[in-house]
Protein backbone atom coordinates (compact mmCIF):
# COMPACT_ATOMS: atom_id res chain seq x y z
CA UNK A 1 0.00 0.00 0.00
CA UNK A 2 2.72 2.71 0.83
CA UNK A 3 4.22 1.78 -2.35
CA UNK A 4 0.96 2.35 -4.60
CA UNK A 5 0.91 5.58 -2.64
CA UNK A 6 4.57 6.55 -3.38
CA UNK A 7 3.75 5.71 -6.62
CA UNK A 8 0.46 7.74 -7.33
CA UNK A 9 2.81 11.23 -5.86
CA UNK A 10 5.61 10.71 -7.91
CA UNK A 11 3.31 10.57 -10.80
CA UNK A 12 1.28 13.18 -9.91
CA UNK A 13 4.01 14.99 -9.54
CA UNK A 14 5.98 13.68 -12.88
CA UNK A 15 2.36 15.16 -14.33
CA UNK A 16 2.21 18.48 -13.03
CA UNK A 17 5.63 19.07 -13.86
CA UNK A 18 5.04 18.07 -17.20
CA UNK A 19 1.97 20.76 -17.61
CA UNK A 20 3.65 23.31 -15.91
CA UNK A 21 5.37 26.22 -17.20
CA UNK A 22 3.63 25.58 -20.77
CA UNK A 23 4.28 29.20 -22.51
CA UNK A 24 2.43 29.92 -26.10
CA UNK A 25 2.52 32.80 -28.31
CA UNK A 26 -0.64 34.62 -29.04
CA UNK A 27 -1.81 37.41 -30.88
CA UNK A 28 -2.90 40.46 -28.99
CA UNK A 29 -7.34 39.65 -29.54
CA UNK A 30 -6.58 36.40 -27.73
CA UNK A 31 -5.99 38.50 -24.51
CA UNK A 32 -8.88 39.18 -22.50
CA UNK A 33 -10.64 41.88 -23.30
CA UNK A 34 -10.16 43.78 -19.99
CA UNK A 35 -6.14 43.48 -20.78
CA UNK A 36 -6.38 44.58 -24.48
CA UNK A 37 -8.40 47.52 -23.08
CA UNK A 38 -6.08 48.08 -20.41
CA UNK A 39 -3.03 48.57 -23.15
CA UNK A 40 -5.10 50.77 -25.50
CA UNK A 41 -5.67 53.09 -22.47
CA UNK A 42 -2.16 53.04 -21.24
CA UNK A 43 0.31 52.45 -23.47
CA UNK A 44 -0.98 53.53 -26.48
CA UNK A 45 1.82 54.32 -29.40
CA UNK A 46 3.71 51.24 -28.01
CA UNK A 47 4.76 48.53 -30.21
CA UNK A 48 4.24 45.33 -29.53
CA UNK A 49 6.93 42.67 -29.78
CA UNK A 50 5.14 39.70 -28.26
CA UNK A 51 2.45 38.75 -26.43
CA UNK A 52 2.53 34.97 -24.77
CA UNK A 53 0.31 32.94 -22.36
CA UNK A 54 1.59 31.06 -19.57
CA UNK A 55 -0.49 28.22 -18.55
CA UNK A 56 0.10 25.10 -16.01
CA UNK A 57 -1.78 23.23 -14.48
CA UNK A 58 -4.33 25.25 -12.31
CA UNK A 59 -3.70 28.74 -13.96
CA UNK A 60 -2.67 30.82 -16.63
CA UNK A 61 -1.61 34.43 -16.86
CA UNK A 62 -0.41 36.69 -19.72
CA UNK A 63 2.76 38.83 -21.01
CA UNK A 64 2.62 42.02 -23.40
CA UNK A 65 6.22 42.92 -24.18
CA UNK A 66 6.34 45.85 -25.89
CA UNK A 67 9.69 47.17 -28.29
CA UNK A 68 10.96 49.77 -25.98
CA UNK A 69 11.71 46.71 -22.94
CA UNK A 70 8.47 48.06 -21.16
CA UNK A 71 5.80 44.92 -20.02
CA UNK A 72 2.52 44.29 -18.34
CA UNK A 73 1.76 40.90 -16.79
CA UNK A 74 -1.90 39.90 -16.47
CA UNK A 75 -3.66 37.14 -14.24
CA UNK A 76 -6.09 34.57 -15.90
CA UNK A 77 -8.90 37.33 -15.69
CA UNK A 78 -7.40 39.97 -17.27
CA UNK A 79 -6.87 42.40 -14.80
CA UNK A 80 -2.62 43.35 -14.12
CA UNK A 81 -0.11 41.77 -11.61
CA UNK A 82 2.86 43.72 -12.85
CA UNK A 83 4.04 46.63 -14.86
CA UNK A 84 7.89 47.22 -15.77
CA UNK A 85 8.78 50.37 -17.19
CA UNK A 86 12.49 50.64 -18.62
CA UNK A 87 11.88 53.71 -20.60
CA UNK A 88 9.50 55.84 -18.51
CA UNK A 89 7.37 55.24 -15.41
CA UNK A 90 4.72 53.51 -15.04
CA UNK A 91 1.28 55.03 -15.53
CA UNK A 92 -0.09 57.37 -12.83
CA UNK A 93 -3.75 55.77 -12.84
CA UNK A 94 -2.25 52.53 -11.90
CA UNK A 95 -0.50 53.17 -8.79
CA UNK A 96 -2.73 53.51 -5.62
CA UNK A 97 -3.51 56.74 -4.80
CA UNK A 98 -1.57 56.36 -1.32
CA UNK A 99 1.10 54.67 -2.57
CA UNK A 100 1.73 57.41 -5.22
CA UNK A 101 1.13 60.32 -2.28
CA UNK A 102 3.70 58.31 0.33
CA UNK A 103 6.35 58.55 -2.84
CA UNK A 104 5.59 62.20 -3.66
CA UNK A 105 5.96 63.09 -0.31
CA UNK A 106 9.41 60.71 0.94
CA UNK A 107 11.20 60.28 -2.66
CA UNK A 108 10.35 63.58 -4.23
CA UNK A 109 11.89 63.59 -7.56
CA UNK A 110 11.59 59.85 -8.16
CA UNK A 111 9.80 57.50 -10.83
CA UNK A 112 7.82 54.33 -10.22
CA UNK A 113 9.50 52.03 -12.99
CA UNK A 114 8.15 48.86 -11.52
CA UNK A 115 4.74 47.87 -9.83
CA UNK A 116 3.48 44.05 -9.10
CA UNK A 117 0.58 43.11 -6.36
CA UNK A 118 -1.19 40.72 -5.14
CA UNK A 119 -4.01 39.61 -2.93
CA UNK A 120 -1.56 40.37 -0.03
CA UNK A 121 0.84 43.44 -0.71
CA UNK A 122 2.36 46.15 -3.62
CA UNK A 123 5.89 46.08 -4.40
CA UNK A 124 7.20 49.08 -5.97
CA UNK A 125 10.48 49.73 -7.56
CA UNK A 126 11.73 53.67 -7.74
CA UNK A 127 14.10 55.05 -10.41
CA UNK A 128 16.82 55.70 -7.69
CA UNK A 129 16.63 51.18 -7.83
CA UNK A 130 14.71 51.79 -4.32
CA UNK A 131 12.32 48.59 -3.41
CA UNK A 132 9.42 49.68 -1.32
CA UNK A 133 6.28 47.31 -0.08
CA UNK A 134 3.03 48.20 1.16
CA UNK A 135 0.48 45.45 2.94
CA UNK A 136 -3.22 45.63 1.21
CA UNK A 137 -3.81 48.50 3.53
CA UNK A 138 -1.06 50.49 1.21
CA UNK A 139 1.27 50.39 4.74
CA UNK A 140 4.71 50.44 3.94
CA UNK A 141 6.32 46.89 5.51
CA UNK A 142 9.48 47.01 3.68
CA UNK A 143 12.35 49.15 1.97
CA UNK A 144 15.48 47.92 0.34
CA UNK A 145 17.75 49.80 -1.33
Amino acid sequence: MKRLITFAIITLIFAATACAGDDKTISFEDLPKNSQEFINQYFTGQKIALVKMDADLLDKDYEVIFTSGDKVEFNADGKWTEIKCTQSQVPNDCVPQQIDLYVSKTFPDTKIIEIERDTKKTEIKLSTGIEIDFDKNYNVIDIDN
